[in-house]
């Protein structure tokens, strides 16, 4: 799948600063969903095309779906997809358009928390997660960090946790431009979670993927999976809702300046 390759190889450049043997505490609702594939059901078929897109191609589709997804104030994206391991992988993202973020990462059950502020990021895990950031040079590190969020100021960033902070360049990522190299498809109506969608199937050398688009209302892009593999998914939701981000209460962060340079800190 094009797009869930793309955000698997992001975050392995996040996990490579030492977080595979993090323990997460998640950010999102409690549910724990990571085994449930996309389930979808086909409606009646008709003899036309007869939808609210009938005039348009897929790669018209995709565009309208992209315009609109880059233009929200918010969306939350959820991620299922094996990690480097093979085994589960799930990144739950809640995103501004000002930059702001709540996100969490768990590969296998190893992973880390960020809230991003816009100008800053808190990044959060337990006491093996920042043992494997500052490593033998910094056995303390991990005994100041137990417990508390790293403040991270965003200038320190090159294109880590911004990756899941970043709401139109998530959106190009996982849905990306349509810009004539790879042939999009559109299919007839269909069902993803009660919702009627316009499937459309992308060809790419990455590997095939399906966008369902809402139907009705704006196109927002509800989800997306393997062509071959619908284990293997991101689903969008939360479209245009006004998110509480907050920056940590001040006793429960610590400036990353106190511990200079991370030996092996970076994204």
């Amino acid at each position: 799948m094009r797009a869930t390759r793309k955000l698997r190889k992001l975050t392995a450049a996040v996990f490579a600063a030492g977080a595979a043997s993090a323990a997460l505490t998640g950010c999102g609702d409690g549910t724990d969903d990571s085994s449930a594939p996309i389930v979808r059901a086909a409606t009646a078929a008709t003899s036309a095309d007869t939808g609210p897109y009938a005039d348009l191609t897929g790669e018209q589709v995709l565009d309208q779906a992209r315009d609109t997804m880059s233009a929200l104030s918010s969306f939350t994206m959820d991620m299922h997809a094996p990690g480097d391991s093979g085994e589960p992988m799930r990144i739950t993202a809640s995103l501004t358009d000002t930059g702001g973020c709540l996100a969490s990462i768990d590969d296998d059950g190893s992973g880390f928390q960020v809230i991003g502020t816009g100008d800053v990021y808190y990044v959060k895990g337990d006491a093996a997660f920042w043992q494997a950031q500052g490593g033998s040079d910094d056995p303390d590190l991990a005994q100041a960090l137990d417990g508390k969020w790293l403040k991270v100021p965003a200038s320190l960033e090159a294109d880590g946790f911004d990756t899941f902070c970043d709401l139109t360049g998530l959106v190009s990522t996982m849905v990306g431009d349509s810009d004539g190299t790879d042939l999009v498809s559109k299919g007839r109506p269909t069902l993803y979670a009660g919702a009627q969608v316009i499937p459309l199937t992308v060809q790419s050398s990455d590997g095939d993927s399906i966008v369902d688009v809402a139907a009705t209302g704006e196109p927002y892009v509800l989800a997306e999976y393997a062509a071959d593999d619908s284990t293997e998914y991101v689903a969008f939701s939360g479209f245009g809702k006004t998110l509480a981000i907050t920056a940590p209460p001040a006793d429960q962060t610590v400036d990353i300046s106190q511990f200079g340079d991370l030996p092996g800190f970076s994204v």
